[in-house]
């Protein structure tokens, strides 16, 4: 028989599972450019010191919007920020195959693509750009001018 206890202790359980106890994401947006012009179809990446990346692509005109995974929004917290940008598509599977083809082969594996940006833009080690995420969607929107 199920006494009165052991029904609340289930449902304090559900009521916590339900809630989600997990980290609270808030949205983030914001706008690249380069050299004073729009930067449409960048990868606006924001690296946490210990948790998850997240990442968003500009659209044509600059605009980003972050997700996490492939939830919307991100914790918040301090952020590195990287703006890679690439001129010919990727395609990383392909790409992948390919080197384990010329692996087999004994041939040298092809470089990764480069990014038309410089480097102090789209390598976390060495990106100065930074962003704080307060969780106010109002203040949560980044401007990041690269020249």
């Amino acid at each position: 028989m199920v006494t009165l206890r052991s029904r609340l202790a289930f449902a304090s359980v559900l009521s916590v599972i339900a809630c989600g106890c997990g980290s609270q994401l808030t949205p983030v947006q914001g706008k690249v450019t380069y050299q004073g012009q729009v930067l449409a179809g960048a990868k606006v990446s924001f690296y946490a010191a210990d948790g998850p990346m997240s990442s968003g692509m500009t659209d044509s005109s600059g605009q980003f919007s972050l997700v996490t995974g492939s939830e919307p929004g991100i914790e918040p917290g301090r952020y590195r920020v990287t703006v890679n940008k690439y001129s010919q598509a990727t395609n990383t599977s392909s790409q992948a195959e390919i080197a384990r083809m010329k692996m087999y082969q004994g041939g040298s594996v092809p470089a990764p693509p480069q990014s038309d940006l410089p480097k102090q833009y789209g390598d976390p080690s060495e990106s100065t750009l930074e962003a704080d995420v307060t969780g106010d969607p109002a203040q949560d929107v980044f401007v990041f001018d690269l020249e």
